[in-house]
């Protein structure tokens, strides 16, 4: 089985459009339309607007995370600017 596309719901969806604009592409993902990245494998990330914004909280119910592997090593610490900078 593999994972087909993941759908995304944002409380703000200029501010996420921006956030994961500048990260999917380091994770090999490219912009197929507004708000649609999809990588090499055809897994798409699908960003939307959430109908019920309501402030964030890291234990609610919904997707906590979902992490991803980078092919080479990075370090956590550095902000997502530096890691768009090679070494």
């Amino acid at each position: 089985m593999k994972l087909d596309h993941l759908v995304l719901l944002a409380s703000n969806l200029a501010d996420s459009t921006r956030h994961y604009g500048i990260i999917l592409p380091v994770l090999g993902f490219e912009k197929s339309r507004d708000g649609v990245w999809i990588n090499s494998d055809g897994i798409a990330i699908d960003l939307r607007a959430a109908e019920d914004a309501q402030a964030y909280k890291r234990y609610a119910p919904g997707l906590n995370h979902f992490p991803f592997q980078l092919a080479r090593k990075w370090n956590s610490n550095r902000s997502c600017r530096t890691c768009l900078r090679p070494e």
